[in-house]
């Protein structure tokens, strides 16, 4: 029976073709009241002479529970002590120390499943018990203290950036690519942005050659965040996005993949000229994570009107264009505002000049170009983002 629905059983209710209701496949459940406790075992210590009574002290850790305390060492089993354990799945850690007799070299565990082969462990050294290989799991199976090191999980996003993008088409334009500028290694490093556990991504030529809906834009920076502090960066790696919003990994393939183990995140996404967003709630990611769909309405965000609703038929949620500076904000008037520098870009006394074949934080539209008067040009989406008829506003990233 598995009374408790731990996967873990104890009397058996014989052999079936198909397993009854309520019942495990292993035996050895300890306690089938406590879904947390159900590895069993003995813990045996000896005195160093038979002839030797008093008590050990003995520290059991597993997971949060901590089972601490003194172990009589008796004449009447010749000093040995005997300490039924019922202790949860995963790793256990086993400390003895003497206390007024000295101990045994070794100490013993007696296992339900096999009581005739104890397992012994040196008595200075401790035990660290139900260590196996590490798997991408969520568990610290090695017992090392690290849970999950050397996995990776997958980020499957899409996101539309508003500069590029192309209502008629509901696909981002790839003039930049289209005029081999997008740069192969990631350009967030020479920027100033610190990555975590990321940083110095590159593609190859060839994945920049792709046209279509699957081109290249741009490079992105992908998030993972705290799960309860969303403050806290805990991993971050830049990424291609691709036309149809699609953000994939340096292969021009697949989901972003990211070093660290599974679990809970908030999940943000950044442009190196357009304001960032994150996921209102946290988002379970494993091996194989679900589309986070950032153009969506239905997709909530953290804060409030952190992207903006584009025209067309089926109108896209899309980044905010105009973060010239990359200081989190879009600013039109004052000091350190995003349109000064598409000025000084072209001349402040030719703002008539347009720079051509240029990979700029000035080139709002990612055409390649960076123009400040005329059709096209990169200072009117800074203008419209804060405000056309309030221009002293200030729009800030929805980021904490």
């Amino acid at each position: 029976m598995d009374n408790d629905g731990d996967g873990s059983g104890t009397t058996s209710l014989g052999i079936s073709c198909t397993q009854p209701a309520n019942s495990a496949g292993t035996t050895g459940d300890c306690d089938d009241g406590n879904a947390a406790l159900r590895t069993g075992f003995t813990l045996v210590v000896l005195t160093e002479d038979p002839g030797d009574v008093g008590t050990a002290h003995y520290l059991i850790q597993q997971g949060g529970t901590t089972i601490e305390g003194d172990l009589e060492l008796p004449a009447a089993t010749e000093g040995i002590g005997f300490l039924p354990v019922c202790v949860g799945a995963g790793c256990d850690t086993i400390t003895i120390s003497q206390n007024d007799v000295p101990l045994y070299s070794e100490t013993y565990l007696q296992l339900p499943s096999d009581p005739d082969n104890a397992i012994s462990f040196l008595t200075v050294e401790g035990y660290i018990g139900n260590s196996t290989p590490e798997v991408c799991d969520g568990i610290d199976n090695d017992c090392n203290g690290t849970v999950d090191e050397g996995c990776t999980i997958t980020v499957n996003m899409r996101v539309l950036l508003e500069g590029p993008f192309n209502p008629g088409t509901a696909l981002m334009n790839d003039g930049m690519r289209a005029l081999g500028l997008v740069p192969t290694i990631e350009p967030y490093s020479g920027m100033g942005y610190t990555h975590v556990a990321g940083g110095g991504e590159s593609t190859t030529p060839s994945v920049l050659a792709i046209s279509g809906n699957d081109a290249v834009v741009d490079w992105v920076v992908l998030e993972l965040r705290d799960v309860n502090d969303p403050t806290v960066l805990v991993a971050s790696r830049s990424a291609l996005l691709q036309r149809d919003g699609d953000v994939v990994d340096t292969d021009g393939v697949g989901p972003v993949s990211m070093p660290i183990g599974q679990g809970d995140y908030h999940v943000a996404v950044r442009h190196r000229n357009h304001l960032g967003v994150m996921t209102l709630s946290p988002v379970f990611l494993s091996f194989i994570s679900p589309v986070l769909d950032f153009t969506s309405a239905s997709t909530a965000t953290y804060g409030s009107d952190a992207r903006k609703t584009s025209g067309g038929a089926v109108p896209k949620q899309l980044l905010r264009a105009g973060d010239v500076t990359f200081d989190h904000i879009i600013k039109y008037t004052g000091i350190g505002n995003d349109r000064d520098p598409i000025l000084t870009t072209v001349g402040s006394t030719t703002p008539n000049n347009v720079v051509l074949n240029t990979y700029s934080t000035r080139d709002v539209n990612l055409n390649g170009e960076v123009r400040y008067t005329g059709s096209g040009n990169d200072r009117d989406a800074i203008l419209l983002n804060v405000g056309s008829t309030t221009p002293n506003n200030v729009r800030t990233e929805q980021l904490p």
